[in-house]
């Protein structure tokens, strides 16, 4: 996944590219992977979970994301 910034200042949105292998994942499986990471970095306190995860390990319940993902 490739993130451009540029119209962040002016227009408030980034855009982005996904690219995907299929011999990897489904086309299924990656466009909901691409869904958790827009609702994990865009969406309010749900990059909170992010800052743990990268930051504070210790704070961070798995399970609790396991059962997010769903």
């Amino acid at each position: 996944m490739t993130m451009y910034n540029e119209l962040v200042p002016t227009h408030r949105m980034a855009l982005s590219r996904f690219d995907y292998n299929p011999l990897k994942m489904s086309k299924v499986e990656a466009k909901r992977l691409m869904e958790l990471i827009r609702v994990y970095y865009v969406q309010g306190n749900q990059y909170q979970m992010v800052e743990d995860f990268n930051h504070r390990p210790d704070h961070f319940d798995f399970e609790r994301h396991l059962r997010e993902c769903e």
